[in-house]
């Protein structure tokens, strides 16, 4: 028997048919200009429309008789009632799950509850839990329930299946709701529940089971939560695998990650594979290009597509709360791979589009924002951080538009970051919610990049913060300038210096075209890459990027300003590393007579000049003064920042350093263990720093006569600097100096020549023959040759070696003594007794005079002279390394 329309319905049909087309012109702009005044009837137009049609279909009676063709669902005493929907016979890896479904239900405690994002697969495994299951029931009826209106009206037809339904649909819903109540073996699932409201007084009790499906995680009030997740890595790669045919794991594997293992998205990918004849390697890039199609693309069956199902969701929370849409629109552009705080996007509301920003000013409007999203599996709460699926972002972003219900969202971001050009308007609404999203990043950032207390945040917050720079390749604009910038200063203090350079590289080149090459700001950027660059060991460029940046703060900044006194003591830094000693003195002098006269004796800025002229003044010998100003910088950086902070243990390290060179050993390694037990624990065992203070603990240790540690901490600290650094930086030549000197002392002569002329090779060229350290190396080398016998090559270096130091360093500088007594022991070995003694005589008188006679080196001259004077033993004589 079929169903007429009856004429109320016709009436309405018709009258749809007229005005539903012009309602839909009208809300969607396609009508001329001079309607776009009664836009506004649109919604009010559908309304109505929507009213008539209700009141029909609720008032229509329901008939018992079906169509010939559904004869087999008409069901009577000791017949199966049965509308399940097919399950997909490909769609698997879900087995745990339906073996805990069964288990629950075997407890007979209530309803069990499916949950998970939309497109993981809730309603395929209540679906196959029917059919797994299919004869122990005699009734299995399938509930719509996204409305009430939509649950009363499927449980009054499963009334009239069973013979007792009534022309009221509420009261045939109660019939069999009591129907069910009174028997066994019966199932029903409630698919895509929204509310719990629209569940009241609408799920029987009794003998049998009912399953439900939620996007909503937080629904146990209406029984056992299972929550559903996506597939893992191995279950997404199997199910492509299986479903396509395909033999490419490597394939599978980078697609399943990029879809975030969601098994509707896997299910269209591998269909669109199948269908058109693409491979999974040719589908990825497919998919980056153009995710919006191919997320909208058809399925098989008659199934929502994952776009399809996602936009629904997200027009579902656009209509409840405008400013939780906003809030998943920001998260659309963070890592999916990583938890996002809350602090990275409440932390400044005033950057933020109202409404999200009025939200986030209050904490509760901003709790109910997040309440939504969550209900609706758009985002996960994972303790105190939202974690966003990959495919839900790129539906969100591609829903991206100037027009439509955002349109008023997009122009406020609008009036935060104008856009010119001629971009698609969704490509301009992108845009803006990249540069709103940098900002409102930058601006939660801490403040200080070299503060250890705000490195947790870093930590969190870098992927979000790298993942929207991605998204933002080819914009230029200061957000996203700004944030390069500061994840550039972040990384430079925690040694990452590769992707530091890229940062500032990019960073400088969007500052310039910005604001041009010699805007405060750019130079900022500037100064900081070149900081990078000396800390490569790039020392040459280094150098001549800070003289280019302090010459142009000098010229449109002026001599006192805070930036240019930067860069003169950057400057200053830099020649110090080149061995222009000198030069770096007297810049770093002039620096910090500026910086105590303009910024005060215990300004940071001051501190800092006084650590680096003490650096300059023990290299150039004058360890007394170097050692006053290391101590006065300690004190008073340990007082403004406490014992633990990254520049404080600089102060320590430099101020061993020194203490060791005068020859208070203990209290050197005292400084060395402490420093280095502070920045394990801050900055990790890798970090240059901690591998600088490990090294500098080697060298006292070996000074001390404990060899062996002090082999095993070099070698050690070689092969990290090697990894961390590269073979050629001049940390871990300084290190395969040092380990080369701990070997000849230990009489393994052949293993400290084959380092020391490999350190000597690569710093001759990386640094030029005249540097400090290139002579060190000589010094060093020059010993070993002679004590291999070969004296005759060793007289050679040590002669070059003390003739380059006395005219750049002066004949009185330490490593000048060093050199005339290394010198005066190869002479002795060769036989020149009287030129020996002459040498050590000299050294002998300077170092009384400079050190006193209790210095380590002092007694070491006397020592010397000794057995030269009485003509025996010259073997021992002992030789001084550098």
């Amino acid at each position: 028997m079929r169903n007429r329309i009856s004429p109320p319905t016709l009436l309405v049909v018709l009258t749809a048919a007229v005005l539903l087309p012009a309602a839909v012109n009208v809300a969607t702009g396609a009508l001329p200009d001079g309607w776009r005044p009664w836009r506004w009837l649109a919604w009010p137009v559908a309304a109505l429309l929507a009213v008539p049609v209700v009141v029909a279909e609720l008032r229509r009676p329901k008939r018992a008789a079906l169509d010939e063709g559904d004869a087999e669902a008409e069901g009577s005493a000791g017949e199966t009632t049965w509308n399940m929907p097919q399950h997909l016979p490909t769609f698997r890896e879900r087995e745990s799950i339906l073996d805990e479904i069964a288990q629950l239900m075997a407890k007979k405690d209530g309803a069990v509850v499916l949950t998970g994002m939309a497109g993981v697969g809730k309603t395929q495994i209540a679906a196959r839990y029917a059919a797994r299951h299919r004869q122990e029931f005699e009734i299995g009826w399938w509930v719509p329930a996204d409305t009430r209106v939509a649950v009363i009206a499927s449980l009054a037809q499963l009334a009239d299946r069973l013979h007792i339904g009534d022309e009221d649909q509420e009261e045939a819903a109660r019939k069999a709701l009591r129907s069910l109540e009174g028997r066994g073996r019966w199932l029903l699932v409630f698919d895509n529940v929204t509310e719990e409201r629209d569940l009241t007084g609408l799920v029987p009790a009794g003998d049998g089971q009912v399953l439900m499906t939620s996007r909503d995680p937080n629904q146990q009030r209406l029984g056992t939560v299972v929550e559903v997740p996506t597939f893992d890595d191995a279950a997404a790669v199997r199910f492509l695998l299986e479903r396509t045919g395909s033999k490419d794991r490597t394939a599978a594997a980078e697609l399943a990650r990029e879809l975030g293992g969601l098994p509707l998205a896997l299910e269209q990918a591998a269909a669109y594979c199948t269908s058109a004849v693409v491979t999974l390697a040719d589908y990825l890039p497919r998919y980056r290009e153009d995710h919006d199609r191919l997320l909208r693309m058809g399925l098989p069956d008659d199934r929502l597509t994952a776009g399809a199902t996602l936009a629904l969701a997200i027009r579902q929370a656009a209509d409840r709360d405008r400013a939780a849409m906003q809030l998943l629109r920001l998260c659309s552009f963070l890592a999916s791979s990583a938890g996002i705080p809350r602090w990275l996007y409440d932390s400044h509301p005033e950057l933020l589009p109202a409404p999200l920003g009025t939200a986030a000013a209050k904490k509760v409007d901003l709790d109910g924002s997040i309440k939504v999203l969550v209900a609706l599996s758009l985002v996960q709460r994972e303790g105190w951080m939202l974690r966003i699926h990959p495919v839900v972002q790129d539906v969100t972003r591609d829903q991206l538009s100037e027009d439509g219900r955002f349109g008023t969202i997009h122009r406020a971001v609008q009036s935060r970051f104008p856009l010119s050009g001629t971009d698609r308007p969704a490509d301009r609404g992108r845009e803006r919610w990249i540069l709103l999203t940098a900002e409102a990043i930058g601006a939660a950032l801490p403040a200080d990049p070299a503060d250890p207390a705000g490195w947790d945040r870093w930590v969190v917050a870098l992927p979000h913060a790298l993942r929207v720079l991605r998204h933002a390749e080819g914009i230029v604009a200061a957000p996203t300038a700004a944030l390069r910038h500061r994840i550039g200063a972040y990384l430079l203090h925690r040694a990452e210096f590769a992707l530091a350079t890229d940062m500032f590289a990019a960073a400088v080149a969007e500052q310039t075209e910005l604001l041009g090459a010699d805007h405060p700001a750019t130079l900022t950027v500037r100064n900081d890459r070149a900081r990078v660059l000396v800390e490569v060991g790039k020392l040459a460029e280094g150098a001549v990027a800070h003289e280019e940046v302090s010459a142009a703060r000098l010229r449109t900044l002026g001599p006192e300003h805070r930036d240019t006194l930067i860069s003169m003591n950057n400057v200053a830094f830099t020649w110090a590393r080149q061995g222009r000693l000198e030069d770096a003195r007297a810049l770093h002098e002039q620096t910090l007579r500026a910086r105590q006269r303009v910024l005060g004796p215990e300004h940071p800025d001051t501190l800092i000049s006084m650590g680096n002229l003490a650096l300059v003044l023990a290299e150039q010998g004058r360890l007394a003064q170097a050692r006053e100003l290391h101590e006065r910088s300690l004190a008073m950086r340990r007082a403004l920042l406490g014992d633990k902070h990254p520049v404080v243990l600089v102060s320590a390290n430099n101020l061993a350093i020194v203490v060791s060179e005068m020859g208070d050993l203990d209290l050197a390694r005292g400084l060395h263990e402490q420093t280095l037990a502070v920045r394990r624990q801050l900055l990790g065992d890798d970090h240059p720093d901690t591998l600088m203070s490990v090294n500098n603990l080697a060298y006292v240790l070996a000074l001390q006569g404990d060899l062996d540690r002090a082999r095993k901490l070099h070698e050690q600290t070689l092969a990290a600097r090697r990894r961390v650094s590269g073979p050629e930086h001049p940390h871990t030549l300084i290190t395969m100096n040092n380990l080369a000197l701990v070997l000849a002392a230990q009489g393994h002569w052949a293993e400290a020549h084959l380092i020391h002329r490999e350190t000597l090779a690569v710093r001759q060229r990386i640094l030029g023959p005249e540097h400090p350290y290139c002579l060190h190396s000589q010094n060093n080398l020059a010993i070993v040759l002679a004590a291999e016998g070969r004296f005759a090559d060793a007289a050679r270096m040590a002669e070059e070696t003390l003739e380059v130091r006395r005219r750049r360093l002066g004949p009185e500088h330490p490593h000048t003594l060093n050199s005339m007594n290394n010198l005066a022991l190869i002479r002795a070995a060769q036989g020149q007794i009287d030129p020996a003694r002459e040498l050590v005589s000299r050294t002998l008188k300077v170092r009384r005079r400079l050190l006193g006679p209790d210095h380590p080196d002092t007694r070491r001259s006397l020592l010397n002279l000794s057995r030269l004077d009485s003509a025996e033993n010259t073997a021992d004589l002992v030789a001084e390394p550098t």
